[in-house]
């Protein structure tokens, strides 16, 4: 291929020097692969994402807080670990904490106060 600067006249290129000439012009962007999404089942599941007892995963599914993330049917429970986990990141919303505070888990210990 003869050499393309500003001055070569387009009527002059065949059409393979006009191809690659647009091809190298053209940066190519290699696509991203996409990430899996990452399940968990059940409460075990839930205690594996945050860490916890798998009764406290069920005081985090109870309350509300990472409903979105939690598909349901009968007794399985499935999660979507990402968007747990991003949800419980969160701080809690005006309604979370009512939600909470109807269900009698709204009593709060100051520090260094044992519930009896």
């Amino acid at each position: 291929m003869e050499h393309i600067n500003d001055e070569t006249l387009v009527v002059t290129l065949t059409i393979g020097q006009l191809k690659q000439f647009i091809a190298n012009q053209i940066p190519t962007v290699q696509p991203q692969a996409k990430q899996e999404k990452q399940y968990a089942y059940g409460l075990k599941g839930i205690a594996e994402i945050f860490g916890c007892s798998v009764h406290t995963a069920n005081q985090i599914k109870q309350s509300g807080k990472i409903d979105t993330a939690i598909s349901q049917i009968g007794r399985k429970i499935v999660v979507d670990v990402d968007l747990a986990r991003e949800l419980a990141g969160r701080k809690s919303t005006l309604s979370n904490t009512r939600a909470l505070e109807k269900r009698g888990s709204g009593s709060k210990l100051k520090v260094g106060e044992i519930k009896k």
